[in-house]
């Protein structure tokens, strides 16, 4: 396959717009972490290296990007310590093949593709480069690297779009999955309101205590920790910018330059194959006579008149001299272009324009502290790297950098006091508690990027371990949390009870007899629904097919006839959901042909990814990948 792909790549054309799944963040700039200024390596991929600062780098940009999703259980669950290191080493090889090949990417394409990127769009679906910028800076990229990154991620595509059509999916495996996926059948579903079994267990000392002891867990207070911690964001930086209106004069007289609108002429011509027509019809326009009369009276296929529009200087540069020397309402002699003999006429004069200085004055300003900012940014987060790095203590950075010290009182994981009242909101400090949660006794954490751009510090003043509750204090809780697992114990034995008896009625009742069988035993069918092992269809309350229980949907299809009964569970709000299935439904052949082309296409990508990830283990045998552990570990354990 290889050989097949050195051949290829000596004249495929570039698909456009690329979607890596996880990119390499190699370009994000960081300073050594170390003590050393040697760099270290966490892999060797060919004649490539991964250096500790790349992957740190690559770590640090996904927690920013994952936000208060990168926890340590995260983290484990979805092993991304090892698949971002991956990422990186697939790059790489991705990388060194591509310049192997020669794949080259020229400035036009990288042009295209970045005009055809909707997140640099303006209301007008048009590229916007101050949108591009913003968005540059959110991401924390300078246009240099980006532009690189963007280049090296449609390099990739080309290769991947050379080398997926080798993915071929069998066909019997495409019909098998389109029969499975299209069988639907139709079941009747009812609901129950669980009151109606609903019992309430006399309260017993002796129980509650029991209940208390073999569910110690559910009693325990958490920890809280109690902190302090500075923020930087650019609207600080913003606030201490002073813009000058020297600079305002100046930044205005460049903007007008850029933006200056150049006078536009609203121009009708008559156009004549010879020279003499051309002149008659100039004599009939001294007289006063419109251009509509005059090409009336000359033949009409010796002339025409035509509606040049509104333009500009630049859009006619063969009559551009002679038609803006024109007064309005003025005509020019004959004038010969390529097309022939022209006389022109103006109707309409629109000088050349720029917006007032108070009208933009805001704007610029706006801009300018921006600049400042961004200038500043970057130099910013240095210095408050560099102090603490020097061993300042929190009070030292915020003083050095005009920032004010939060003083958090004591909370849990989630933000919440003593009292249970929040103190901290949860989803919005997500981050701030995490690095907070991780400290140890007046210790200082790192300067730390969260997602929405901004950096912290957090210093850990107390802890407060959790312990175990006393009965005497969960009393109330206990009692309750007893009578609720009580009552849905009960509850499940009733509709268990319900079930076995609707169930041992069935096979003496036919399928259109069962809504009056229902009816007798006081049940109310709610909805016809049409299972499919996708997903759920139904007129009045349409459902995806995770809004039920796995064992319903496995019973149903699992069902020999009908009419079966179906397993009886409680949704999410509370009501006793049943069902009865009633019939198979049957399909179109456009139906089954328009679903087989859906699966057809999912099983193609699926292919196409299992291909290009051998193809990626093909690659490990022309650049030898080497990890080394010792390093490797040494950037993970900053994220365990």
């Amino acid at each position: 396959m290889l050989t097949t792909m050195r051949k290829l790549s000596q004249g495929f054309v570039a698909k456009l717009l690329l979607c890596v799944l996880v990119a390499s963040f190699a370009l994000w700039g960081i300073g050594d972490i170390f003590t050393s200024n040697a760099p270290r390596m966490v892999a060797k991929i060919g004649e490539e290296d991964i250096e500790e600062q790349v992957y740190l780098a690559a770590l640090r940009q996904l927690r920013v990007n994952l936000g208060q999703y990168f926890t340590p259980e995260m983290v484990k669950q979805l092993d991304l310590l090892n698949v971002t290191l991956e990422n990186l080493v697939r790059d790489s090889l991705i990388e060194q093949e591509s310049q192997a090949l020669h794949v080259r990417v020229s400035d036009e394409l990288l042009k295209e593709v970045l005009a055809k990127d909707k997140q640099f769009h303006n209301d007008k679906n048009v590229f916007d480069r101050e949108i591009f910028q913003r968005r540059l800076q959110q991401i924390g990229m300078n246009e240099h690297d980006f532009l690189d990154h963007i280049r090296r991620s449609v390099q990739h595509k080309m290769i991947q779009d050379t080398i997926t059509p080798y993915a071929i999916v069998p066909h019997a495996l495409i019909a098998q999955m389109s029969d499975l996926e299209t069988q639907q059948r139709e079941v009747l579903v009812f609901t129950l309101d669980p009151k109606q079994f609903e019992t309430t267990p006399p309260i017993e000392e002796g129980v509650v205590r029991q209940y208390y002891e073999q569910h110690k867990d559910r009693y325990v207070a958490p920890e809280y920790r109690r902190f302090a911690y500075v923020v930087l964001n650019r609207e600080q930086l913003s606030k201490r910018v002073n813009i000058s209106e020297e600079e305002l004069s100046a930044s205005y007289i460049d903007y007008a330059q850029k933006t200056k609108v150049p006078e536009q002429r609203t121009v009708i011509q008559l156009l004549y194959p010879s020279k003499d027509l051309a002149e008659q019809a100039y004599a009939k326009a001294r007289t006063g006579q419109s251009f509509e009369q005059i090409r009336e009276m000359l033949p009409m296929a010796a002339s025409e008149s035509i509606e040049l529009g509104t333009i500009t200087k630049e859009q006619l540069p063969s009559a551009s001299d002679v038609i803006f020397a024109l007064a309005k309402g003025g005509v020019s002699a004959p004038v010969q272009t390529d097309f022939g003999w022209h006389i022109f006429k103006v109707t309409d004069i629109v000088p050349s324009h720029t917006a007032p200085f108070d009208e933009v004055k805001q704007k610029l300003k706006e801009e300018l502290v921006r600049k400042k900012v961004d200038k500043a940014w970057n130099a910013t987060i240095e210095k408050m790297e560099d102090i603490h790095a020097s061993g300042a203590k929190l009070a030292d950075i915020a003083s050095v950098l005009q920032l004010d010290v939060q003083e958090q009182g004591l909370v849990d994981a989630q933000g919440r006091a003593a009292d249970a009242q929040p103190r901290l909101d949860s989803e919005k400090y997500q981050e701030l508690l995490r690095v907070a949660f991780m400290l140890k006794p007046d210790a200082l954490s790192e300067v730390t990027q969260i997602s929405n751009g901004e950096y912290i510090v957090v210093h850990l003043h107390e802890i407060m371990p959790q312990r175990q509750r006393a009965i005497e204090e969960v009393r109330g809780q206990v009692t309750k949390d007893w009578q609720e697992d009580e009552q849905k114990q009960a509850l499940q034995r009733s509709i268990t009870e319900l079930e076995q008896k609707l169930t041992a009625m069935m096979p003496t009742v036919a399928a259109e007899e069962v809504q009056d069988m229902l009816a007798a035993q006081a049940i109310t069918t709610t909805a016809l629904y049409q299972f499919s092992r996708l997903g759920v269809e139904s007129k009045e309350n349409p459902l995806a097919v995770e809004e039920w229980k796995p064992d319903f949907t496995a019973r149903l299809f699992a069902a020999t006839h009908a009419p079966t009964v179906l397993p009886f569970y409680v949704d999410r709000s509370g009501k006793i959901v049943g069902g009865v299935y009633q019939r198979a439904v049957s399909h179109t052949q456009e139906e089954r042909d328009n679903h087989h082309k859906t699966v057809q296409a999912r099983l193609e990508k699926s292919y196409e990814h299992e291909v290009m990830q051998q193809y990626v283990e093909l690659l490990r045998t022309h650049f030898p990948v080497q990890y080394y552990p010792e390093i490797m570990n040494r950037v993970k354990d900053q994220f365990q």
